[in-house]
């Protein structure tokens, strides 16, 4: 979810305004923002002094205490380390190999409860934090928060509370790769027109709601829904097969049409490591064409 809440300039600012705030009244050589991208940990935003020590954008793998916010991430809640060369655990931690033997950190959580990231304070000398520090970081992190809250409301469709077109594009439209993501499906409603022109607009929405609660409750948290247009729906999976997303595609398929008044055509894609989201999408959308060609209320497979 993480890199689909697109950070935007003003923001970033704003972020930037607190790292650096917390490192001078701190008196801190590092203060950042890290947020979690396909298993790993991002530095999002650096105070300008601790660019010393890390690069934005630089990633750092959450295993075998090599990064402190391994900790705040496993257990969801503040760490802190007094002095990282005095600690047989962390004294091989990347940061204590950069002289920061001092660390504080707290997470981030995104709208839905989720951890987004992480809020850090590092610096070169023995240091124990007041309590007065941990609610600094707290209202910092929570400010931090509501801004994510507020992204997630632009990027998502009100409806369904799917994400939305525009984060899609974002996706699609743009050079980045597919990452961790297996396989992706394309849903569109078989004649939702004519259903809407003759339950009104009112209805349409309504029988939305059920398609997508459907599709919601269907998938796991690791798969991404978009709501690409008025009637279709595109998900990207992580971590499952080519043949468990068609029988996943299968069981949805024949889920609403038992439970609501519609049918839906499903195309179905295994994402190729070395395609961009474009052309995964383009893949998929082939797939579901052909569905749609064959009377719809079927699935198919690229």
């Amino acid at each position: 979810m993480n890199q689909l809440l697109p950070i935007n300039d003003e923001v970033q600012e704003q972020w930037q305004s607190i790292v650096e705030l917390l490192a001078s009244l701190l008196d801190v050589k590092v203060a950042l923002i890290n947020r979690l991208y396909n298993g790993e940990l991002e530095n999002m935003i650096v105070n300008e002094a601790g660019l010393e020590y890390y690069n934005v954008s630089g990633l750092g793998v959450l295993k075998d205490c090599q990064i402190y916010c391994e900790r705040v991430i496993s257990e969801d809640d503040f760490f802190e380390i007094t002095n990282a060369d005095k600690d047989d655990i962390w004294k091989h931690s990347i940061g204590a190999k950069k002289g920061l033997i001092t660390y504080l950190g707290c997470p981030i959580h995104n709208p839905d409860g989720e951890l987004y990231g992480t809020l850090c304070l590092l610096d070169d000398r023995e240091k124990v934090f007041k309590p007065e520090v941990r609610e600094m970081m707290l209202k910092m992190a929570k400010i931090i928060e509501d801004h994510l809250i507020l992204i997630q409301s632009s990027n998502t469709d009100y409806i369904t509370g799917f994400y939305n077109r525009k984060t899609l594009s974002s996706l699609v439209d743009g050079p980045s790769g597919v990452g961790t993501y297996t396989t992706a499906m394309l849903i569109d409603i078989d004649m939702f027109e004519i259903y809407n022109n003759h339950f009104g607009r009112l209805g349409g929405d309504r029988m939305l709601k059920q398609v997508t609660d459907i599709i919601r409750d269907s998938i796991d948290n690791k798969a991404e829904p978009f709501r690409y247009s008025g009637d279709e729906f595109f998900i990207l999976f992580e971590g499952i097969s080519y043949d468990q997303t068609k029988k996943l595609a299968e069981l949805i398929r024949m889920r609403i049409a038992e439970e609501t008044r519609v049918t839906v055509s499903i195309g179905v894609a295994e994402v190729d490591a070395k395609q961009t989201v474009h052309e995964l999408f383009i893949k998929t959308d082939k797939t579901l064409f052909n569905a749609k060609n064959n009377a719809g209320n079927i699935v198919m497979d690229s």
